[in-house]
């Protein structure tokens, strides 16, 4: 199943990637610095670069 975790690099969305990637879903992660997608990559997810008030870059986000 693909997952969109919103806030990866949060204290419990950093726990739910790796429960996520662990039991085989495809997860996107998301961060709103770029520096920080190796940190959610790491982890076996993909990482996308939004912020979550920026509502027309969510959206297009959420559409691929």
């Amino acid at each position: 199943m693909k997952i969109f975790v919103a806030g990866a690099l949060g204290v419990i969305g950093r726990q739910l990637l790796l429960k996520l990637i662990e039991t085989g879903h495809e997860v996107i992660g998301t961060t709103r610095q770029k520096e920080r997608t190796r940190e959610i990559e790491a982890t076996g997810a993909s990482a996308v670069v939004v912020d979550a008030l920026d509502r027309n870059n969510m959206m297009s986000v959420l559409a691929t």
